[in-house]
């Protein structure tokens, strides 16, 4: 089930916004569907006005912008490929509850080299906050990731919130979805 295949649409990558093009990433069936989820979350809605008609665009199968075409692309996925990403994902999520345990193991307040682990476990949550705009589409809804998530969550936003106050991490990523993505424990810490 794992080496179920996702091909890329030919619209992903395809922005205005320089920085997030760069982030996006075809090499693999995970990175596919996280650049995807990416362009969803992170990619400019569309004005308050024209939300009527991106709806009626996405609905008649006629997506409209990019955040659309996510949904649509998502859409056709078939189900054994939705599976097989949230097994992806789960299996990310206990390799990111590995890493928590790690940083938390070999926590050294004098010692800067900890805050590079905990932006790799802040961009791989994020991850799998992707990973979930392709999965809500699933006959499932992504409901065994989310599952997962809960203790997983819990236990970061512990270790997070016992880390010194004022300490942020300047990343391009976190700051836009701190400001896209409201309840994203991971981006709480980024530098604005």
């Amino acid at each position: 089930m794992i080496g179920i295949k996702i091909q890329a649409p030919v619209w992903l990558g395809e922005t205005p916004d320089a920085w997030l093009k760069a982030q996006i990433k075809k090499n693999s069936t995970w990175d596919i569907a996280v650049s995807a989820g990416m362009m969803f979350r992170l990619e400019q809605e569309p004005p308050a006005e024209e939300i009527k008609t991106v709806i009626e665009d996405l609905l008649a199968g006629k997506p409209s912008n990019s955040w659309a075409q996510v949904v649509v692309w998502a859409w056709g996925l078939k189900e054994v490929q939705h599976r097989a990403l949230e097994a992806l994902a789960i299996a990310e999520e206990e390799l990111i509850f590995d890493l928590l345990q790690d940083i938390k193991r070999n926590y050294d307040p004098e010692c800067p080299g900890w805050q590079s682990d905990v932006l790799s476990l802040f961009h791989r949550r994020d991850d799998l906050a992707c990973i979930l705009v392709i999965l809500r589409e699933s006959r499932n809804k992504g409901q065994y990731l989310i599952a997962a998530l809960r203790s997983l969550d819990e236990d970061c936003k512990a270790f997070v919130a016992a880390l010194p106050q004022g300490l942020t991490w300047k990343d391009e990523r976190l700051s836009r979805i701190r400001k896209r993505c409201r309840n994203s424990w991971w981006a709480f810490r980024s530098a604005a």
